[in-house]
């Protein structure tokens, strides 16, 4: 999935920040980077014309595209409040705040021709709004905060020709008008919108965005602070009906109650890079429980003294334990109440909630061992859970301690083994007939 994308303004303390890399903007006058940007900390003050941003080549679209913006202003209107224009004498391409007549509509000069809804009216309240422009084949569509507003038809091609300016129009006119401040101001050559949508939470080129999916398929993401079903099924939607809906998202993280609610999921997220400028979507696997195939013989145990595991995890991942005597049942340990529990493996939420932390399977003692029905053996089942595509979750080694049943006959040196000091601190013990040994050794004191 694919957007070509013209340019995608942002502001900081050092200037205009463009994510289309081989677009360069020049502050032309006094434009001021002021401290009361939409989603960052700035954003551009531009005054008349006098203050306006030049870019190093000419931009032109023709055919479907998107313009959108976010615009505080207040005051009075003006003819000519120009947000988009062209380095020529007599242009004739621009995106305006106010058409010709100040009538206070939304207007778009398209090579001359001149489309405008005086339904689409601009606000001077002071406050951030959103202004959207869009064209779906002939059509052209009019936005205010998401509110389709009106449309109007026109093919000609939007055509900022020589240089393209944000903040004025030709480079014979002296004013363009109460602008105001300017923020998150790009160009698609896509029509993202239709009908009336939901505004953007953040940038509208973000790349924080996630979703979340559940073993149905259907869609849930958090959309102005709410976590919601955004759509029953992932797979019917089309490319930008995907972007769409990701756009419509802000950037939190569900909550853990709400994700509880979806049984099992997993996430996708959005990412942005340019040239070209693409959407990339990753996806995390859902949480994975991985069931023995058999059970490890236990009938020559005496008991089990420790169980330990040997484990990478970082980031957000999560690793847990349940333990299974018969491949049928399973149960985790409960360390407040010292005791085993039944937990359903079927439920790997209830797993990921209540299994046996990996790091904590060592202290259960030897009583709780004992108290197992290992007549058939044991088995341990392993819950892998990823948050974030950079987290590591891997069981490398399980060790079991045991004591071993029967007798035990004291080995006789030089007949059933032999030993030596390589070195000062290694014991190296040489087998030299067939069966089990035990050999107890401490620092300082050897016992074989």
């Amino acid at each position: 999935m694919a957007y070509n994308t013209a340019l995608s303004v942002r502001f900081d303390a050092s200037g205009a920040k463009d994510l289309v890399t081989d677009n360069t903007w020049t502050n032309m006058g006094n434009l001021t980077y002021a401290t009361e940007g939409k989603f960052g900390n700035r954003c551009g003050l531009f005054n008349n014309g006098t203050s306006y941003l030049r870019c190093n080549k000419a931009i032109t679209i023709s055919g479907d595209f998107t313009i959108a913006f976010w615009n505080k202003r207040s005051g009075v209107r003006s003819e000519y409040t120009i947000v988009l224009g062209e380095f020529v004498n007599g242009a004739t391409n621009s995106v305006q705040l106010e058409d010709r007549n100040s009538s206070g509509g939304l207007c778009i000069r398209l090579s001359g021709s001149i489309h405008g809804n005086a339904s689409a009216t601009t606000y001077l309240d002071g406050n951030w709004h959103h202004y959207a422009i869009t064209r779906k084949g002939s059509t052209i569509y009019f936005f205010v905060d998401g509110t389709l507003k009106g449309t109007s038809t026109g093919t000609n091609n939007l055509n900022l020709s020589s240089n393209a300016f944000i903040g004025k129009w030709g480079y014979t006119s002296s004013t363009s008008g109460n602008i105001g401040y300017l923020d998150d101001i790009v160009i698609l050559r896509e029509a993202l919108w239709t009908s009336s949508f939901s505004i953007p939470t953040n940038y509208l080129l973000s790349t924080t965005y996630k979703l979340y999916l559940n073993m149905s398929n259907q869609v849930y993401g958090v959309v102005n602070g709410a976590f919601s079903k955004l759509s029953d099924n992932w797979n019917t939607l089309s490319d930008l009906e995907k972007y769409n809906i990701f756009i419509s998202t802000n950037f939190n993280k569900a909550t853990a109650e709400d994700l509880l609610s979806m049984s099992k999921f997993k996430i996708l997220s959005l990412s942005i890079i340019d040239t070209p400028y693409q959407s990339k979507i990753t996806a995390v696997s859902n949480d994975q429980l991985v069931l023995p195939l058999g059970l490890i013989n236990t009938q020559s145990f005496e008991g089990i003294d420790k169980v330990s595991i040997v484990s990478s995890v970082s980031g957000d991942g999560n690793c847990k334990i349940i333990v299974t005597e018969d491949l049928i049942t399973y149960k985790t340990y409960d360390f407040e109440s010292k005791a085993w529990q039944h937990i359903n493996h079927n439920d790997v939420t209830q797993v990921e909630v209540s299994g046996i932390d990996i790091a904590q399977i060592q202290n259960i003692p030897r009583s709780a061992w004992d108290e197992l029905n290992l007549t058939e053996g044991i088995g341990f089942a392993y819950l892998l859970a990823q948050e974030n595509t950079s987290d590591i979750c891997k069981i490398d080694e399980l060790t079991l301690q045991v004591d071993m049943k029967g007798s035990w006959d004291k080995a006789i040196h030089g007949t059933d083994y032999k030993y030596g000091y390589p070195q000062n601190n290694i014991l190296r013990v040489q087998l030299l007939t067939n069966g089990d040994y035990k050999i107890n050794y401490s620092e300082g004191e050897k016992k074989i």
